[in-house]
């Protein structure tokens, strides 16, 4: 797995409730994309589709706030 595949799967997700991210670097709650229920649906997506399990401490806004911050999360579970 890759990076990219990473980040598509991310776009295919928010598209799925008919969010359009403009850019990996936008800010997904500043946009209105994910909120802290989000976060937590998110998260869930996120284990399921990468079969991970993510430790608390890296459930934080910072790591959630982009798709490039959350694809250089999954990524750091893999490397």
């Amino acid at each position: 797995m890759d990076a990219a595949t990473v980040a598509e799967a991310l776009r295919g997700y928010f598209a799925g409730f008919g969010v359009k991210i403009a850019d990996d670097g936008e800010n997904l709650f500043d946009n209105g994309a994910l909120d802290s229920t989000g976060v937590v649906d998110l998260l869930a997506f996120l284990e399921e589709r990468f079969e991970l399990e993510l430790e608390p401490d890296l459930i934080t806004q910072e790591n959630f706030q982009s798709i490039t911050a959350v694809t250089r999360l999954i990524m750091s579970n893999f490397s």
